[in-house]
């Protein structure tokens, strides 16, 4: 929007010219303890009740007065500025005209007695984010190993020197922190393929989750659902019922019993807001599971990546409750059913990244089908 100056209707400067009282002022006796201005009580009393007057004196404050300058009103201001072009610069000045790209960036130093994080640098933030157990080598060496696996020939050969670590006696080996810890057994560890098409969430609760009436085992097969509403996401937190969940634990357990007709009931209990954290790689962070292996029937671990960490904490909402009772979903019907024709390939899809012997891709089938006719 264009600026527009606004003209006075009367350049007039007024002044009171109210005559003097006629009499002299009478003071009055008025008897007030001394105690009262010495308790904090009276003093906290009289900031809040009795404003504080800034007033500009004449020779120190600023010009209010506008009439008393000239070519004001007529829009000139170049008599209130100093003069650039006739101002001698003093060689110790030069220094602070410099541009502030063309200095050297130093590392800023931590300011820890600050409390608002935007006011903290960027480098100090980056320092503060890792935790106090990293250790720097890992990651350098992690780094380099990521750098020779880059070439086939290389990947083969670290490919055969794991199978040469692990023929070696398990006496030899040392943790790399703790020296007087050896190994007592191991295992065998394998990507859990069963699952490799899911994505995996590590949930933190800043509060205790569990409800006094009812048994903590429920809270394994909880239930979250999204909720938005207003411009504002959170999480809702369902629990199944007892009968509902011996239910439903009894055909997880046993894959091939048939499928449950009655649906699965689920209450809703509480609302959580969430953050949540990626991880950079998929391998940061893992989730080992232990048990027998169905081709050799010995006990292996299985992992599986996790996607991303999120911490749950309470919800105090600013909807009305009679809004929130709209929007969130009192209760959960849960069935259960075997996958589709589409969701199948989609698991194998997943499964012949990592096993091409038992999960063979459909679409590299009809590629090969399609090779050996012609």
């Amino acid at each position: 929007m264009a600026s527009r100056r606004q003209d006075y209707i009367f350049r007039v400067r007024y002044q009171n010219k109210l005559p003097l009282p006629p009499f002299f002022p009478k003071m009055l006796n008025i008897p007030i303890p001394m105690n009262n201005y010495t308790k904090t009580s009276y003093l906290s009393s009289l900031i809040q009740e009795q404003p504080i007057n800034v007033e500009l004196d004449p020779e120190l404050g600023i010009p209010l007065d506008l009439s008393m300058i000239s070519s004001v009103f007529e829009g000139i201001y170049d008599h209130m500025h100093g003069d650039p072009k006739g101002a001698e610069l003093d060689p110790k000045d030069v220094e602070l005209l410099k541009e502030i790209s063309s200095m050297p960036q130093r590392n800023s130093a931590g300011v820890s007695f600050l409390r608002r994080t935007e006011y903290i640098s960027s480098e100090s933030a980056k320092i503060a984010m890792k935790p106090k157990n990293f250790d720097s080598r890992f990651a350098k060496s992690a780094d380099l190993t990521d750098e020779k696996l880059e070439d086939p020939e290389k990947q083969v050969m670290a490919i055969e020197a794991t199978f040469k670590e692990a023929s070696k006696d398990l006496l030899s080996f040392r943790h790399p922190h703790k020296k007087n810890l050896t190994v007592v057994e191991s295992f065998p560890i394998f990507p859990d393929i069963s699952i490799s098409d899911q994505q995996f969430l590590l949930m933190k609760f800043t509060t205790d989750p569990e409800q006094k009436n009812i048994s903590s085992e429920v809270s394994h097969l909880a239930l979250f659902m999204p909720v938005s509403g207003r411009g504002e996401e959170w999480l809702a937190y369902y629990l199944p019922e007892q009968e509902s969940y011996n239910e439903l634990k009894k055909t997880l357990k046993d894959q091939n019993s048939e499928m449950n007709k009655t649906p699965f009931i689920y209450n809703h209990f509480h609302d959580y807001d969430t953050t949540m954290h990626i991880n950079s790689t998929p391998l940061d962070e893992i989730a080992l599971v232990f048990r027998n292996d169905p081709e050799t029937a010995l006990q292996s671990a299985f992992y599986s990546p996790i996607y991303a960490k999120s911490t749950l904490k309470r919800r105090r909402s600013r909807i009305p409750n009679g809004m929130i009772k709209n929007i969130n979903v009192s209760n959960i019907e849960l069935k259960l059913r075997p996958l589709n024709e589409e969701e199948s390939k989609e698991k194998k899809k997943h499964c012949s990244t990592f096993d091409v012997r038992h999960c063979v891709n459909d679409d590299e089938l009809k590629e090969e089908k399609d090779i050996n006719t012609t």
